[in-house]
């Protein structure tokens, strides 16, 4: 709730993983051993919490396609041939997905989230956006290892998984 932070609302708070002030998220991975099939996958997870959360979302130029090059004084240049790799056009994909779903679904214009909390695991969460009608709901494993992780859905209307269809739920 970001009014417990100071802000008259969720609205008034930038979102964001990377800015010019951090290192790129994919090289600050890269630099702590991960492969680059996880890097990217927690770079979806980042982007999934960035692109769901209610506040202004920002997306730092080149990390919705994997961009890792180090940020220097001076010019700084996108590397758009990372989008000849299947794990970066992925990554850039499910980028699409997730801002379609962003723009498109009216939860995603409220402040209204409510935490799942019933036997959802350690280095997990479950969170759901809400709208009258309608609703997203966002399941993250933060961990390395594949866990179930139990997701609450509401019994009436249809749901899909955005990031396995690649077409937002609208």
């Amino acid at each position: 709730d970001a009014r417990k932070l100071g802000f008259g609302s969720s609205f008034e708070r930038v979102v964001y993983l990377e800015s010019h002030d951090e290192e790129r998220y994919l090289r600050e991975l890269d630099q702590a051993g991960f492969s680059t099939e996880e890097s990217v996958r927690r770079d979806v997870t980042a982007l999934a919490i960035t692109l769901t959360a209610p506040g202004v979302a920002m997306v730092y130029a080149g990390e919705e396609f994997g961009e890792s090059a180090p940020k220097v004084v001076g010019p700084n240049p996108l590397h758009w041939q990372n989008l000849d790799k299947n794990v970066f056009r992925d990554l850039h994909r499910d980028f699409l997905a997730l801002t379609a779903l962003r723009t498109r679904h009216p939860a995603l214009r409220t402040e209204d989230v409510v935490f799942q909390t019933n036997a959802v695991p350690e280095n997990a969460v479950v969170y759901e956006r809400r709208a009258p009608g309608a609703g997203v709901v966002v399941a993250v494993n933060f961990g390395r290892e594949t866990q179930a992780v139990p997701v609450a859905l509401a019994s009436t209307g249809s749901w899909a998984n955005v990031l396995e269809t690649n077409q937002p739920a609208i």
